[in-house]
Formats: C-alpha cells, structure tokens, sequence
C-alpha cells in the first residue's frame, strides 16, 4: 500500500514479529538490516518490531517493564514516539520516499505509531489529539483496557477483527495471500486512525474520547467489522457451553510488585483453539466467572500447524508422527495485581528440551543461536519465549516464527505447575516406627549386623557431632564415656550404601509407578504421565533399648522436566512413601530384600523430617503457614486443612526471614529461603551461602537428633501404655513390679528436661514435647501405673479379709473342741496321762492355726 501526502510517498513492510533490526555502516552508507535485507537508514523508520529503541527502530519487546519516563511505564511504540519525537530524525529531510516497517498481523499499537510517524514527517508535529490516540494504545498493550459486555462496538475490537474479514474476504475471490493481508489489515488500520480524528473535531468538547458512545456514528464505515464483533460475542458464548473446550479453574498467582504473595484468580483455559478471535477480551469482561470479577487469567491456544517435510533430515530419529509447531498466548488482565513473572522462563526451558529431543545436535538449526534476543542465560535463541518484559511480565507468548514444539497439553501442565509453589532442593528423612520385646534387643542386632546382613554398628550416631549436647545426653544418644548402650545407630554397609536411583510417574495427580533405574534412563514417555527422580541416598537402623526402632530412608527428589520441584509432586510423592501402598511398600521391601527381622514387618507409617530449599523469587510468602503444616503433616497440596487457619501459627517456628521450622506429630519440616541473586556482591553471596549450609547442617544432625530423642519418648510411652491396659486385663503383681521398674529406669534414664545449653535447640526440643504431648503421656503413665497399684492392693486386701476371717471362724470352733476336751477328759477316760495329751493336741492345733494366720498376714502385707 502507497500513500502521496506533501511530495512524501509512504510504503509499508512486514517482517516477523520479533525479528531483531540491525544499524549498520558500509563506508558512508547506513543501513537498517533485517537479516540479509537492508533498507535505506535516512527513509526507513521501524515501529513496533526491531527488538531496539533508537533512531530509526522504535520497540519495546526487549526492555524488561517497559521503558520508565516522567513517572510513566511505557509499553507501546506509540507512546515512545510520542514522548520522544527525535527517533524520527534519521529521516532525511528531503526524502521523497519513506518505508514504515511494523511487523506481521498489524495491530492498533502499529496503526497509530506508523500514522504519528508519517503525520510527524510530513509536518513536523503530532496532530491534535494524538495524546488520545497514544494513551488507548497505551492501555491495549499493557493489557489495562478492559470492555464492558454489554458496549461491545469499540476502535479496539474493530481494529481485532480486521484480520478476520479481510482474510475470508480475500479468500472469497481468491485473492488471499499473507502480504496482501498485512498490506490490507495496515490500510484498514490507518483509515481507522483517521476516522477517529476526523469525529473529533465533529464532537463536542466534553464528548471527545475513545470509549465515547459518540464515537461511532450509524452508518460509519466499518458496518462489516461491527456485525463480526456480534457474532464473535456469540462464538465466546458457544466456546463456554461446549463440553471440553474450556476449562474454569483458581489460579494462584504471584503478586505484581509484592515478591513473595500471591493472590488466587479466576482462569479460563481454552483446550482447543477458540472459534471466538476476541477470547481474551470477552473473558475479561464476562462477570459469569466463578468470583464474578471477570477472567482474569486466559489460556488461549492459537495456531497448531505441521513441521515441514525438509526438516525431517535434521531429526535426531524419524518420529513415527510429524509433531506440530503450536502457539498458546498466556495472559492475565492488565489491571490486576497479579502477574506471570518467570513463566517464560520455564515454557523457554521446556521448549529447549523438547527441541533437543527432536533435533539433537541440530537443535540450532531450528532455532538460531548465533544471536540473542534476551541477555537471560536461559534465552539462548534468536527467537525464544516472549517473557513479556516490556508489559510488566503480564502477557506469555510462544517464539514468534518457528512457533513451539511443545503440545497445548504440556504448556498448559507447565502453568498449572508455575501456579504452585517450587523449591529448588528437597531432602527428606522417612522414618518408620516399629516396637520389639526390649529382652530381645541383642538378638535383633546380633542379626541385623551378622553374616551377610549389611548392617554394621556405628556408636557415633551416623558420625555426627555432639558437642551442643549435654554430657546425660551423649552418653544416651552416642554412647559417649559410657558402659550402659541406650541406643544403637547400625548403617547400611556401615555407611557405603550404593545410591539407588528410581524414576516415580504421576499421573491426573496420582503415582503411577516407583521403578529403579540407572543415572542416563530417558523418560518413560507415556501420554500425560510427569515424571520426578528419587534418590535413596542411605538406610539405616536406630534402635532403643526400651523396645522402639525406627528404619530410617535418606531421599532427595530431584525434577527432570524443570529446573525446580513442583511443592504439589513433592507433597505428593512424599506423601505416598510414607502411608500410600505403593510408596511404603516400595522403600520396605528394599530393606526387607537385606534383612529379615520379623519385627520390622510391623512397622507403622512413616514419618516426614524434610528439608526444602525455595529461591527468594518463587517462595510465596503468604502461603508460609499452609505450606509449613503441609510439609510437617506430609499433606498432600490439594487437601483442606481442617480447624482454624491462624492456629497453624502454633505449629511453626521463625527463626529468621530465610529459616522457618514447621513441627507436627507426623513429622517435621525445615523451609530454607535463599536470597542470593545475580546482583549482590561477593562477600553477600558467601555470607549467605554459608549460613544456609549451616541451618542445613544444624537440621539434618542436632534437630534430627533431637526429633528422634522425643519421637523414642514418646512411642516408648504409648507401648508402655499398651503394656498396661494388657495387665489390667489379667492382673499379676510381679507383671506390674516389673513394668513399674522399666518405667522408673525410663525416667531417669530416656526422658530429659534439659538436653542442650543451646537456647536454639532448646526451643526445637520444648517445640517436639508440646507437639508429640510426652508430658501428658508421662503424667497417663504415672497415673496408670498408680491407679493399677491401687487396685490391686484393694483385691488383695479384701482377698485377705475373707480368707482371714474365715481361717478365724474355724479356729474359733477347734478352739471350743479343744477347750471342752481340756476340762473334761480326765472324768471321762479315768486315765491320768490324758490332760497331758489333750494339752498336747490343743498346743498343736494352735501353733497350726496362728502359722497360718501369719502366712496370710505376710501376704497382705506384700
């Protein structure tokens, strides 16, 4: 398209969106260069494209939030033409011809910047209302223009579906070509612009505006883009209601400029692309959402078209089916809080694995790597994600030429998994607990640790320092200066354990299958199955001289498809290692393949102690106690907590900003937050490297230790409990002398107030006895024991009494006999010896029967 105003011809060129544009010097020549093509630099002006802000070239795709002046965010090239009209001084003043560059698929933003440039050229100054103009472009591209349903006929809308009519128009005569679309979208585009200048100098001064109802008189010019707005409205409607094609979801987002919060959002995703061309718009204004703010967060899929044949050469293998380049826009609402910082980033380093899956080492082939269009180390391309830098990371793009080779579904996946939480690290502890006969405690290490069983004695507690402990507290837990052994550390191979590698797949949020493989296995490769890496890095035993053993797993998850561990997968597999059939069955049978102690067939769920490290950037900080109880409680992410929110409070403890501690009765939990960044200092990054090495250290030696010492605590009391309610069920005086003597002994020996001159890990240690409630199980104890003493004494005394007075009454009636016979025998027998013999037989009689009352009486006594 050619317009002659003022003896100054002006053309239009396409080139792709973020196509990066080049100044260039040959001699006295300047160039303006895009790839191999140049363009005169005195009567060329780029808008809107070129990835450069300088004479000549006017974008703002590569400046990250836009470009800041006067107090105002700049995000059009409209706006930045407008602020600075000395870009435009490369043209030549006596230049008859001038070639405006904006990029394929033209939009308002490129219509009013490519009108002010010509209008500017031509003479010297904006026209009257360009500031108008400038501001609603300012308003589409930083996505804060919204619409009201029900006045659905806008300049911006029209200027939407200009590709839309144009296209079936061309079609329709077969006329159709992509130059001749660009060429009329952009002629079209500038009628647009000058219509509405036109009815502003018609309007009356108080009813100037874009969004004025005025603006569009019956009868103007774009009756055709009206009447495809309406239906477009229509086939929004149509998308809604057919089963499928979209999805209603809650999105948690990170907030706009508060790192670390987040707020939950009303999310449409489209599964297919949509039949509406105004999707994002109308979701924005539909008050049907489900908070009925409007959608504020879109999934929109756009075009889905096949790789050509000539790339099948550079395939790292023929793929049985030709995969598809697809493009997805991914955008929340410009005046919301919330954003999609990061996103691009992660779908960047997605598609960069895909490529190499499919290309190989011909991967730059696809994607040129000869030039950057970010500075960012995870952008390596000419062409990567667009991140949305330049509009306050609110809007997601896919590489703008060769599109993504990623499916709809898996970028759709890595946003619902941005949506989560996501730590850098997770390192856990799982402990299963299991009860024995404290009497046969030797036999179960003689066979743990005997013959080919590979389980080896370590006295020094897995090797680690003791030195914050007190000296009751070494001699328990390490055996240290001690000849009684309370407890017993045995490792695996005495600590040469072969890391096992296991590969977990999950699926719709479930696991799918825990298998082993080894360090180089590819992904299993299965449709919609996720998959994470388990590394089982050590096993060991502890053992209590009180009857409780714990079998210990050190694992770390380790992601295979990001950078970072989804919180959701983390939550989820941990969870099933510790109580789901598969997981625990899993991590038992690999001890149950080394040893074989009956005893440990037992074993009761496992027990979380985890460990998980978040990058500053992606810890939600308003999520802090929800993640804390989650993590400590081995909760999966999507189950309700029950009870009172602020009561989590209870159940966490704050030891810095980077160091917060999370206690429950199923575990434990350490989140580390690390503030290092690409901006700090040397001497910073040290200082806080060291002091996260450190709390990962204290935590996985003195807390662990000091989780295990109130984990034997307490499950020693519950078996002594147990013990008791069996006793009271058949009462044996010895039973209870003896269960009353090991609880003593367990007093004196296993249950501290004190167990460090550290105020920290004092606070871990009165921290785990309010949680596991070992002082209200010590007092139960005490009481049972009590209330069992009592009630035996009571049975036996009134056992006693009766037989006592029994005893009596028949001695009472011997006596009487013997008494009758006493007096009277000699009259009767007329035999002098026989008061001596009746005295005999009474004297007899009487020591027999006062014997036999002593007997009882020791016994009451006892």
């Amino acid at each position: 398209m050619q317009s002659v105003k003022n003896k100054v011809r002006f053309s239009f060129s396409f080139i792709p969106q973020g196509a990066k544009v080049r100044s260039i010097s040959e001699g006295e020549e300047e160039y303006l260069a895009i790839n191999d093509y140049r363009l005169d630099k005195h009567s060329t002006v780029v808008v809107d494209v070129g990835n450069r802000l300088c004479e000549g070239i006017i974008d703002h795709h590569h400046l990250k939030d836009g470009f800041e002046w006067n107090g105002r965010r700049l995000v059009s090239a409209s706006g930045l033409l407008y602020a600075f009209p000395s870009l435009l001084s490369n043209i030549s003043p006596v230049a008859e011809e001038v070639t405006i560059v904006v990029h394929q698929g033209p939009d308002f933003d490129c219509f009013v910047s490519a009108y002010l440039a010509m209008h500017f050229i031509e003479h010297g100054e904006f026209p009257e209302h360009a500031d108008l103009l400038v501001e609603y472009a300012e308003e589409i591209d930083s996505g804060r223009l919204g619409i009201h349903l029900e006045h659905r006929v806008t300049p911006y809308t029209l200027s939407l579906v200009f590709h839309k009519v144009i296209e079936e128009k061309l079609k329709r005569i077969n006329a159709f070509s992509y130059d001749v679309l660009n060429a009329k979208v952009m002629e079209k585009g500038i009628h647009l612009v000058e219509y509405i200048l036109a009815r502003f100098k018609e309007m009356l001064p108080g009813e100037v505006g874009l969004e004025s109802p005025v603006l569009l008189l019956e009868g103007h010019p774009f009756a055709e883009e009206e009447q495809e707005v309406e239906a477009d409205y229509k086939r929004y409607c149509d998308d809604l209601e057919e089963p499928g094609k979209c999805e209603k979801r809650k999105l948690l987002l990170p907030h706009i400029s508060v790192k670390g919060h987040t707020e939950e959002v009303d999310a449409l995703f489209w599964n297919s692309q949509p039949t509406c061309s105004l999707d994002k718009l109308w979701a924005r204004g539909d008050l049907n959402s489900p908070s009925g703010t409007g959608y504020v967060f879109t999934f929109i899929p756009r075009e889905s078209l096949p790789i050509e044949e000539n790339w099948f050469e550079f395939f790292k293998e023929k793929p049985e089916v030709v995969p598809k380049r697809n493009r997805a826009i991914i955008a929340v609402n410009g005046t919301s809080s919330v954003c999609l910082r990061d996103l691009g980033r992660h779908l960047e380093l997605a598609e960069r694995k895909k490529e190499a899956l499919l290309f190989g080492d011909n991967a730059g082939k696809w994607r040129s790597r000869e030039t950057k269009r970010y500075p960012d180390e995870w952008a390596d391309s000419d062409n990567p994600w667009y991140d949305g830098r330049d509009k306050a990371s609110q809007i997601v793009d896919a590489p703008s030429t060769v599109l993504s080779l990623l499916s709809i579904q898996e970028m759709k996946k890595i946003v619902l998994l941005y949506a989560q939480p996501r730590a850098k690290e997770n390192f856990n502890k799982i402990a299963f607990p299991f009860s024995f006969k404290d009497t046969d405690m030797d036999t179960i290490i003689e066979e743990l640790t005997s013959g080919s069983n590979p389980f080896r004695k370590n006295g020094d507690f897995n090797g680690r320092s003791s030195r914050k402990f007190r000296p009751y507290i070494q001699s328990y837990m390490y055996n240290h200066n001690s000849s009684l052994e309370h407890e017993y550390h045995l490792e695996y191979s005495a600590g040469n354990f072969e890391t096992t590698l296991v590969r977990v797949g999950i699926k719709d949020n479930e696991i799918e299958y825990f298998k082993k493989h080894g360090k180089n296995m590819d992904n299993q490769g299965l449709a919609g199955i996720s998959a994470i890496d388990l590394k089982i890095m050590d096993i060991s035993i502890d053992l209590f001289k009180f009857g409780v053993g714990f079998v210990v797993f050190d694992l770390e998850l380790m992601p295979i498809e990001q950078t970072e561990v989804p919180l959701e997968s983390m939550l989820l597999v941990n969870n099933e290692l510790c109580r789901g059939a598969k997981g625990r069955s899993f991590l038992l049978e690999m001890v149950s393949e080394l040893i074989s102690v009956h005893e440990l067939d037992s074993c009761e769920d496992g027990l979380i102690f985890t460990e998980v490290i978040f990058d500053q950037s992606t810890f939600y900080g308003s999520l802090k106690s929800e993640m804390l109880f989650k993590l400590a409680n081995n909760m999966k992410w999507n189950e309700p907590i029950s009870g009172n929110p602020s009561d989590l409070m209870s159940y966490e403890l704050e030891i810095s900003p980077h160091e917060l501690y999370g206690y429950s009765k199923n575990g434990g939990a350490l989140i580390l937050i690390d503030p290092v960044t690409d901006n700090m200092i040397e001497e910073e990054r040290v200082y806080y490297q060291k002091r996260l090495q450190n709390a990962r250290e204290e935590y996985r030696n003195y807390c662990w230790a000091i989780f295990l010492i109130v984990l034997h605590q307490r499950y020693s009391m519950m078996n002594f409990s147990k013990t008791l309610a069996e006793i009271a069920l058949d009462l044996e005086n010895n039973k209870i002398k003896q269960l009353r003597s090991t609880i003593i002994e367990f007093i004196v020996q296993g249950y501290f107030s004190q167990i460090s001159n550290d105020e920290e890990l004092m606070s871990h240690y009165k921290k785990w006895r309010d949680i596991l409630e070992t002082e209200k199980l010590h007092e139960e104890i005490l009481e049972q024991v009590s209330t069992l003493e009592d009630y035996y004494k009571r049975d036996n005394e009134e056992t006693f009494n009766s037989k006592f007075n029994k005893v009596s009454f028949a001695f009472v009636f011997i006596s009487a006999i013997t008494g009758f016979f006493g007096m009277n025998i000699p009259l009767i027998t007329g035999d002098d010896s026989a008061i001596g013999n009746n005295f005999a037989v009474y004297i007899s009689l009487a020591g027999v029967g006062g014997l036999t009352l002593f007997y009882y009486w020791l016994n009451k006594k006892k």
